[in-house]
């Protein structure tokens, strides 16, 4: 069927939003565990692949804002090193 009606739409994309959470919490969870990564580095790893601050709380547990700092922190650490 080419044409879906739009709320068919919608709920294959909220759907496919769920599945992609769920795999970002994996593979942050297999990073920290198989790489013995911390939590920051984690975030930094995610957020250098583009994944929002949102999601990454989402995936790790945790909370924006806690992702937010540690990305600002990063970046000061980083301004001092360069």
């Amino acid at each position: 069927m080419l044409y879906e009606p739009r709320d068919e739409r919608r709920a294959g994309f909220d759907e496919l939003l769920v599945q992609m959470r769920i795999t970002n919490a994996i593979l942050a969870a297999m990073l920290q565990r198989q790489h013995d990564l911390t939590q920051k580095e984690v975030i930094t790893l995610l957020a250098d692949a583009g994944t929002p601050p949102a999601e990454i709380a989402a995936a790790l547990g945790t909370s924006v804002n806690t992702v937010r700092v540690s990305l600002s922190k990063n970046r000061k650490h980083t301004k001092k090193e360069g």
